[in-house]
Order: C-alpha cells, then sequence, then structure tokens
C-alpha cells in the first residue's frame, strides 16, 4: 500500500507539487512532480439537482430521514441520480435540519436571556428605590428610611433581639 505526503514547491513562477511516496514500511520511494497545468486528473463540476428531483428527495425525508441502501438505489434509478449522490442529499438535509433547528433554540434562548436581563434590571431599580434592613431583608411599608439608631441598632442590640423593630417609633 503506497501512501503520498506533498508539499508544495515555488518553483520559477509556476506551483508545482512534489510528492514522496511512502511504503507501508515507512521507506520514502521515489519523488513524483506534479504540475496542475499538465493534469489529466478529472475536476469536480458543481451539480444542481432538478426542482423534480429535490421535491421527490423532500417528500421522502418527510417520511425517512435515513433510508437504507436498497432504498437509495431505488430513489437514485427513480430520479436518475447515483446512489451516492442520494446518499450525499439526504446526508447534507439532515445536516442543515440540524442547524435550523439549533438556530431557533439558540434565538428563543437568547430572547429568553434578554428577557430575564430587563426582569432584573427593574427589580434592581426598584430594590434601590425602596430603603431595606441589611439584615432581614424588609421594605418598610411606609416608605419612610428609618433613623440611623434605628436602623443599625448595637452589637449587644442585634445578639438579644434579632432584628430591629420596624414599627413606627
Amino acid at each position: 500500500m503506497m501512501y503520498s505526503g506533498s508539499r508544495l514547491d515555488d518553483f520559477d513562477g509556476q506551483e508545482r507539487r512534489l510528492s514522496r511516496e511512502v511504503d507501508t514500511n515507512g521507506n520514502q520511494n521515489s519523488i513524483v512532480q506534479y504540475d496542475p497545468m499538465n493534469s489529466n486528473e478529472k475536476k469536480r463540476n458543481y451539480h444542481r439537482h432538478s426542482h423534480d428531483q429535490i421535491q421527490n428527495l423532500e417528500a421522502i425525508f418527510k417520511d425517512c430521514a435515513n433510508p437504507n441502501v436498497k432504498q437509495r438505489v431505488d430513489l437514485g434509478k427513480k430520479l436518475n441520480m447515483d446512489s451516492q449522490q442520494v446518499r450525499f442529499w439526504f446526508q447534507n438535509k439532515r445536516t442543515k435540519v440540524k442547524n435550523q433547528i439549533k438556530n431557533k433554540e439558540i434565538s428563543i434562548l437568547r430572547q429568553q436571556i434578554e428577557k430575564l436581563q430587563h426582569e432584573k434590571m427593574l427589580l434592581i431599580m426598584e430594590s434601590m428605590s425602596k430603603p431595606c434592613c441589611s439584615q432581614c431583608g424588609y421594605h418598610p411599608a411606609n416608605g419612610k428610611i428609618l433613623q440611623k439608631d434605628q436602623e443599625f441598632p448595637t452589637e449587644n442590640d442585634r445578639s438579644s433581639q434579632g432584628c430591629v423593630s420596624h414599627s413606627k417609633p
């Protein structure tokens, strides 16, 4: 079995690829020069499927997103396509649908985040506008700020009473 590694070499302004063939034991056999200008290799052409082919593929995709080999061969014959073309179309379609679902979920999560951030901001604004006891979180019903002496009792008062009475003096 032969493996070939390659590197690009710029020689006389022309791009040439040098390949070094390596056998399974790791021995280097020879250097082969590859010139893309003189290549007889086939280039792959971009191929679009016809509207009818796509409609048929879409209809079958709704019923079965993963057709087996026999179904792909039959479908390929019916649509005048190679079974590999059918296989790749289904693979690409599954990926596309998966990405669409993921993007919808991300969009929904972003909307929820924005809503929660807005609610958080409203709560912060509301809590900043109302004074509260640092010990129990009580918001005075009358809206007046308690006197400093009442709001922050001495160390001894806290330990004995637990929290300052929030009723009017």
